[in-house]
């Protein structure tokens, strides 16, 4: 894997597959490849360049929004009313008494935490860019804007209220975690022996997840190295799985917080403490909850794994 300077294949790699004889004419292969004497050229399929149409912000705002509708239905389903009726005491839609609020901001900040976290790095990215060529004054200030005013009332608002599942992301992210716990307890064992200071052990700890291949970036070599194909092998595959991961994570957290907690957390009992029956049909939640993982996994692994980068596997 590489940085290229642009994304089509300008000198197509060659492959000796025999020996060159003195003379010979130009030949067409089965697979569509160039015979020239014995040298077989090997160059893949043109694939159309298709530009991303959205931005990962616009997605994961897309995203939001679909998980907001499906628990506005969900809700909608639980907490109807028959006011339609000729004979109802219902004058509205729904039976907002039982809805807990706080339970609801809470389940709302939740499904927002991708859309937080992407806020906050196109933010660190936008103040990055404009602090280009300043002076220390300038700089300054826009650190302490981006902080005292955009980032700090922002993570406030998140840790104030309730954690993520925590336990989903272990379950999803174990391997992740574990690597992050073996790197922190390898360096702590350093710093204890002396060789390495304070500052490198905390640089260590604070380091970024593994982050995704980023595909303006990266061609596939053509190459005819074993060494380096296992290594660009075993890169997108590490990628790949990464991918997949984040997608299911993506899918089962939309279900999770959208659909199952509201059946979860139904009031059984009035604000007087009297017993009542809020009808809920297992069986149609538990597909509702299939298809809105489903449907938030599909919309996540087309967003991750574009016609570009399927055609990057392929290769």
């Amino acid at each position: 894997m590489a940085p290229p300077r642009q994304r089509k294949h300008v000198n197509p790699p060659v492959q000796l597959v025999g020996p060159q004889p003195a003379a010979g004419g130009q030949q067409p292969t089965d697979d569509g490849n160039t015979s020239i004497t014995g040298v077989t050229v090997s160059v893949h399929p043109v694939w159309p360049d298709m530009q991303f149409t959205q931005g990962e912000l616009f997605f994961e705002c897309t995203l939001f929004l679909y998980s907001v509708l499906a628990l506005f239905l969900q809700y909608l389903n639980i907490y109807k009313t028959l006011w339609w009726l000729p004979k109802s005491y219902w004058h509205y839609s729904m039976k907002f008494h039982l809805i807990n609020p706080y339970f609801l901001s809470c389940v709302g900040l939740l499904l927002g935490w991708r859309v937080t976290k992407c806020f906050w790095k196109t933010i660190t990215d936008l103040v990055a860019t404009i602090a280009v060529d300043q002076s220390t004054f300038v700089q300054s200030t826009l650190t302490v804007i981006e902080y005292a005013i955009v980032k700090t009332p922002l993570m406030t608002l998140i840790i104030t209220s309730f954690l993520f599942s925590l336990i989903l992301y272990v379950v999803v992210f174990y391997s992740e975690l574990l690597g992050k716990w073996r790197r922190f307890r390898k360096s702590f064992g350093e710093w204890c022996r002396g060789d390495i200071d304070i500052a490198q052990l905390v640089d260590r700890s604070v380091e970024p997840p593994p982050a995704q291949l980023d595909l303006d970036s990266v061609l596939h070599m053509c190459s005819a190295n074993p060494v380096q194909i296992r290594e660009e092998v075993s890169l997108l595959l590490e990628d790949m799985y990464l991918r997949l991961k984040r997608s299911l994570f993506a899918g089962v957290s939309t279900a999770f917080l959208s659909i199952f907690l509201p059946c979860v957390f139904v009031p059984y009992k009035t604000s007087l403490g009297i017993y009542q029956k809020v009808l809920v049909d297992e069986a149609w939640e538990s597909e509702l909850c299939i298809v809105v993982a489903l449907t938030a996994f599909s919309l996540y692994i087309t967003y991750l794994m574009p016609l570009n980068y399927l055609d990057l596997l392929h290769r």
